[in-house]
């Protein structure tokens, strides 16, 4: 399937690029972002390419880690935001045909954001998130 073949390629271009500066870095977390969500929703019927990129622990971890954006709030906050909008994506868009992950995918997610965060708690690093302000630069 010409799809299949477009994500897994799309797949390698991400693994390919170093973003440098924060204009970068912010299209790097929208591509990938982007990239989970079309294999969130094509899941069922592309399981192999939805299940290979789903569990890409080193695209996980540069998409999700809040460790590595310490300094950088903006992009903090723009991973919590692509994260949301990936599990979630009917609260960022106003029509109601919106497909969503199954629950299980939300949950291998959200999931995954605690593990690229030295296996922390999910819940608890998004409260400690919202308890500190994103101090703009």
């Amino acid at each position: 399937d010409k799809f299949q073949l477009l994500l897994c390629s799309f797949q390698k271009a991400l693994h390919n690029f170093q973003p440098h500066g924060e204009l970068e870095r912010l299209s790097y977390i929208y591509a990938v972002s982007a990239l989970f969500a079309s294999c969130a929703m094509v899941a069922s019927s592309a399981a192999d390419v939805a299940n290979t990129v789903l569990n890409d622990k080193t695209l996980l971890y540069e998409w999700l880690s809040l460790h590595i954006r310490v300094s950088q709030p903006k992009l903090k906050a723009t991973v919590l935001s692509s994260l949301s909008q990936v599990i979630e994506p009917s609260i960022w868009k106003d029509d109601n045909q919106t497909a969503r992950p199954s629950d299980s995918i939300a949950l291998q997610l959200y999931q995954a954001f605690g593990h690229a965060n030295n296996e922390g708690d999910a819940t608890e690093l998004i409260l400690a998130s919202a308890k500190s302000p994103f101090v703009e630069e």
